[in-house]
């Protein structure tokens, strides 16, 4: 029995089918998925920006800003989400 080391990686793919125009929203989102990483993303980062750049940003702002870029996080750990 020989032992094969130039073995391919596993390939997988995924198929979406929706019902159109009945399901035209559902179609829409999962086409839109990328577009929502990336605002979610800028929100993450320009958060982050303004906590440690912005010297006029009030304790209770910061506060604030801080409690919501925990939620965030926070939300997207539960949901199992990689945003890498």
């Amino acid at each position: 029995m020989a032992n094969n080391l130039t073995q391919q990686p596993l390939t997988m793919k995924a198929t979406l089918e929706f019902e159109l125009p009945q399901d035209a929203i559902e179609h829409q989102t999962a086409i839109d998925g990328w577009k929502w990483r990336m605002i979610v993303n800028e929100i993450i980062e320009n958060l982050r920006q303004d906590l440690k750049y912005n010297n006029n940003l009030h304790a209770e702002a910061g506060k604030s800003l801080e409690s919501l870029r925990g939620f965030i996080h926070q939300r997207i750990a539960e949901e199992n989400i990689c945003l890498d």
